[in-house]
């Protein structure tokens, strides 16, 4: 630490903040009280810059602890407190009724923080920075976890609620916090590895498989030539070139009055005016912004000309570089999926394929599913029936646009293939969280049940019955925004279906009692659906678990009701009664669900922060 005004002087220019020289001079900041200086202190002295002012907190708390060393042992300490928590429960927490996390800082030191009413990623750590008492933007940090292998995994949005909201998930015990700019010190994994030893390390694999072969968006926008093999060089380059004209243009459009209900209650959606998913485009010109603010006042960095725009393009060696475009592409003939290029194939199943598709005239990324055409006609019946279900799902999906449902872009079709082009959802489905994660806990499930309710009741007021609600056709982006998707069995309501027999369409252990008797088929079977996937979602099996199929139908038409499970609060087991009312008449609707205590608790609780709905 400094011992002299010139020390100070020194210590500054050392962190590069040369410029706050004057305003520490004027206000007689000695190196003595250098370790006193807090946030507001800096504020005071007008250290506006995020970089410098994170520099100094970071100087500023390392004398700190330079000078408790000198005070007191600490390694006595740290000895003592270890061999306390290893004598500790490994189970036990401080509430029954709270969410408690805890958070592991760079110095090595670590504090249980009670998340509970924070249902999104920016909720759950802008509460631990204040608890640490850091005045800082969440957005400006980020979390990681340790995993068995002495693997460093930083979590994706979606990742951290989870841990936090997911029964016995041991990741909750240690999860590293620190600043974006920085990785996990040598002292925050030292105490990771402890905390593992006591609480055990379970593997984190399913943390990324849970992604499978749906990486974030921004991983495949900055290595196309790894996600698009089959595209030449002078493909991507010209798609690049073409999205960023198209990111410009978006851009000087004028923004959305106001963001949809779902962005509000997910907590997820981007800002207000935002569209709804990135092209290449955004990515690649919001990491060229940052590279220019980066260089500074360098003017050697600088392009020679104004109108010259800093992207990166991909060179013949499949490496990324950056250069300066003079001019971008002049306005192509072709617009829209039509002109894409085919990516990584993603997913598969009963009708076909799956494939990773970019359009090549926005950048944007798009989910292909592709099924071959029969050879003759009448040869592959199986084949056809594929093929009418997509064209199904394709006049029921052009005519939606909501949030919280897979959006379409478009179909096209040549000599071999038919393609229906769909939103892609970085990430996975409800089932396959439930396989990786295990069961949900309770404030999770009401979150992702009201994006449902939110998604179905839009579909409800376009006359849609989707008819296959269950958590393999729920996907759940990075961000956590639920996407309801597969409509091949969905129905447009004609005034007739309602009297006349039902179909047997959709998936058995999520069948309403009326479906499964061939009664009717209406509005209120996806609401018992929703009833079967919260139990999903409590217990991480379909209800009826240890039944078959033939055996599941029989006890639904004969009026059983799945199992409610013995755990959830009292707001739980009334909203799954009423879903499963047996007299789809009486069953209430999804925008009367909306307002039923287990879910509009979930506003109360995000709005005072503290869970409103256990039991007594």
């Amino acid at each position: 630490m400094p011992s002299d005004p010139t020390s100070t002087e020194m210590w500054l220019t050392s962190l590069q903040c040369e410029r706050y020289i004057p305003a520490f001079q004027a206000h007689g900041i000695t190196p003595e009280l250098l370790p006193e200086i807090d946030a507001d202190a800096l504020a005071e002295l007008r250290v506006d810059k995020v970089g410098d002012r994170m520099r100094l907190e970071r100087a500023i708390r390392d004398m700190r602890v330079s000078r408790l060393k000198g005070q007191v042992q600490v390694k006595a300490i740290l000895e003592h407190i270890t061999l306390s928590l290893a004598q500790l429960p490994s189970t036990s927490t401080p509430k029954e009724d709270a969410k408690y996390v805890t958070f592991i800082q760079q110095d090595g030191t670590s504090k249980q923080i009670d998340v509970s009413g924070c249902f999104n990623a920016q909720s759950i750590k802008r509460k631990a920075l204040k608890k640490l008492g850091v005045r800082s933007n969440p957005e400006l940090w980020n979390t990681y976890v340790c995993d068995a292998q002495q693997r460093v995994l930083m979590l994706y949005d979606v990742e951290l609620v989870t841990i936090c909201y997911s029964a016995d998930r041991a990741e909750r015990h240690r999860v590293i916090l620190c600043p974006a700019v920085e990785r996990p010190s040598a002292a925050a994994l030292t105490m990771s590895r402890q905390v593992m030893a006591r609480t055990g390390a379970r593997d984190v694999r399913g943390l990324r498989s849970f992604f499978g072969h749906r990486p974030p968006s921004e991983l495949i926008l900055t290595n196309l030539a790894e996600y698009f093999p089959e595209a030449k060089p002078d493909q991507l380059e010209k798609t690049v070139r073409n999205s960023v004209r198209y990111s410009v243009r978006m851009s000087r459009l004028p923004p959305m009055p106001h963001a949809s209900a779902a962005s509000v209650f997910s907590g997820s959606a981007a800002s207000i005016g935002s569209r709804a998913s990135r092209t290449v485009g955004d990515v690649w010109m919001t990491n060229a912004s940052a590279v220019e603010e980066a260089m500074g006042d360098d003017e050697s960095f600088k392009p020679p000309r104004a109108n010259r725009l800093l992207v990166f393009q991909l060179n013949r060696s499949s490496r990324i570089e950056l250069i300066l475009l003079d001019e971008l592409d002049e306005d192509p003939d072709e617009s829209g999926p039509l002109n894409w290029l085919k990516g990584a194939h993603i997913g598969s199943g009963s009708f076909g394929n799956v494939y990773l598709g970019m359009n090549a005239m926005t950048g944007e990324l798009m989910a292909v599913k592709q099924v071959e055409l029969p050879s003759s006609v009448g040869q592959d019946s199986h084949k056809q029936a594929m093929i009418d279900a997509l064209l199904h799902e394709m006049a029921l999906l052009k005519t939606l646009n909501h949030e919280n449902i897979v959006r379409y872009f478009g179909t096209d079709s040549d000599a071999t293939h038919v393609n229906i082009f769909l939103e892609y959802v970085p990430g996975g489905s409800v089932a396959s969280m439930l396989t990786n994660y295990g069961p949900f806990e309770e404030p999770l499930i009401r979150n992702f049940v009201r994006q449902i309710l939110i998604g179905l009741n839009y579909l409800h007021g376009e006359e849609i019955i989707h008819r296959d609600i269950k958590g393999a056709n729920i996907l759940i982006d990075i961000k956590g925004t639920v996407k309801i998707s597969d409509f091949g069995i969905s129905k447009k309501l004609d005034g007739s279906i309602q009297s006349r027999r039902a179909s047997l369409q959709g998936s058995v252990y999520w069948m309403a009692p009326e479906v499964v008797k061939q009664v009717a088929y209406t509005k209120k079977a996806d609401i018992w659906s929703v009833g079967c996937l919260v139990v999903e979602m409590f217990t991480g099996k379909h209800p009826f678990p240890d039944f078959s199929q033939m055996q599941a139908i029989f006890k639904i038409g004969t009026h059983i009701l799945p199992e409610i499970p013995s755990w959830c609060t009292r707001e739980a087991e009334h909203f799954l009664m009423q879903v499963f009312e047996l007299d789809y008449q009486k069953r209430p609707g999804a925008a009367e669900l909306l307002s039923d205590p287990f879910i509009s608790s979930l506003i109360m609780t995000k709005q005072k922060g503290e869970v409103t709905g256990n039991k007594e």
